[in-house]
């Protein structure tokens, strides 16, 4: 994003292949190479650009780059500032990149770099609602949030991308909360896959741009989209909108464009089965009522959500019931296990938890139920064969839980 200051014809203006870049980490670094070159080409002149968002793309496939540039989209939004968008085709896996924006003229961003994944196995890190804004102040949550994301992608450095669950602020329209937001340097390094969630509202399509925008489960924010990394479909619906018609049309829409995709994993804001304040939620059980049939009949495999700030991973569900009878092999892991895992992130930032319900609300579909009242996230680690969700504490990096699925593949 830029200030409406400068405005500004041309975003994205430099993509250059820095290095081959076997096993190197992918944190985020200023490029002093990159910069050295564009200064022999042009005049240089500082330009301030913010508000960095990397989206995961369609696909993965394609060239390596060269010192590529390409043209964004330009639009107005609120208070003089503008939205600019662009795609970068043709990136190449194992790779670090560097990128830079310009304004079509004279005047170029600092440099920043992203490393592209390996082919196989991956892995990608969900973090509950942030909710900027929600806490003791817009910065003491932002500080939070930075020590969440920078915690994870040191553990976890290789990650091929990052998913926040909405309500990535508190109130869409002070703009300093989605400054808190985008605080993390880690951000400029890492694809974020961000979920609209309920405080959002409408200028969350000013700040992040989504692939594959499918027309359905729409309003203000966007509606459903998907893409496919490695082997797997991820498929993210807007729960702001009840029309299960439409989600289920979504969902088919991008399973039809990936039918061999061996893992099925979908995202939502809202949680159709937690334990805190919002478990009982109308909205909720619509929601759930709807949606769980049809996760059931589209042989989803694990589903996350955020909305309700506390940790819950339900057992295998199917048909609103429990799937009792699992198999484990001999480490605890669960095998070729019938129906759909559904998991709750807490917050993030640690800005805002909700209080348990009676553990009758929902002791019968919760494996694990638990109100830490500390930052969490979760790593996702993808293989051919399995699917591993584990949640770790911030303060101390400890384990909070894991499961395992196991798939016997091809028999």
């Amino acid at each position: 994003m830029f200030d409406g200051k400068r405005r500004m014809r041309i975003l994205f203006a430099v993509i250059l292949l820095a290095s081959v870049a076997s096993g190197c980490a992918n944190g985020p670094s200023r490029d002093p190479a990159a910069k050295e070159l564009a200064s022999t080409k042009y005049d240089p002149h500082a330009l301030d650009v913010f508000h960095v968002a990397l989206a995961p793309g369609s696909d993965e496939e394609g060239n390596v780059l060269s010192s590529e540039t390409f043209e964004a989209t330009v639009e107005d939004i609120l208070r003089g500032r503008s939205r600019h968008k662009a795609t970068v085709s043709g990136l190449e896996e194992n790779q670090l990149y560097s990128y830079r924006f310009g304004d079509g003229h004279r005047a170029w961003s600092e440099s920043y770099t992203f490393q592209t994944q390996a082919e196989g196995n991956f892995n990608i890190l969900f973090f509950g609602d942030p909710q900027i804004g929600a806490g003791d102040g817009t910065w003491i949550d932002a500080d939070g949030w930075d020590r969440t994301v920078t915690a994870a992608t040191e553990m976890f450095p290789d990650t091929a991308f990052l998913v926040s669950s909405g309500d990535q602020v508190n109130k869409a329209s002070d703009l300093s909360q989605y400054d808190g937001w985008f605080f993390p340097e880690e951000l400029t390094a890492y694809p974020v896959m961000t979920i609209a969630g309920i405080h959002d509202d409408s200028p969350f399509t000013d700040y992040f741009n989504v692939p594959n925008e499918t027309g359905l489960g729409e309003d203000s924010e966007g509606s459903d989209f998907y893409f496919t990394y490695g082997n797997t479909l991820f498929m993210a619906l807007n729960s702001q909108s009840s029309d299960i018609a439409e989600h289920k049309e979504a969902m088919e829409l991008a399973i039809a464009e990936s039918p061999d995709a061996t893992h099925r994993i979908v995202f939502l804001h809202k949680s159709l089965y937690s334990s805190a304040n919002h478990a009982l939620d109308e909205d909720v059980l619509i929601l759930r009522a709807g949606l769980v049939p049809v996760f059931d009949e589209l042989d989803i495999d694990a589903v996350l959500m955020g909305h309700d700030h506390v940790y819950v991973r339900t057992y295998q569900m199917k048909g609103d019931g429990v799937v009792w009878e699992v198999v484990y092999n001999e480490e605890g892991v669960s095998v070729d296990p019938d129906g759909t895992v559904y998991l709750t992130g807490n917050s993030s930032s640690g800005s805002k938890y909700y209080d348990m319900q009676e553990a009758s609300v929902y002791e019968r579909y919760a494996a694990v139920a638990l109100q830490l009242e500390e930052p969490t996230y979760m790593n996702i680690k993808v293989t051919d064969d399995s699917l591993t969700f584990t949640t770790y504490k911030v303060s101390d990096l400890s384990v909070v839980d894991e499961y395992r699925i196991v798939k016997t593949l091809g028999e």
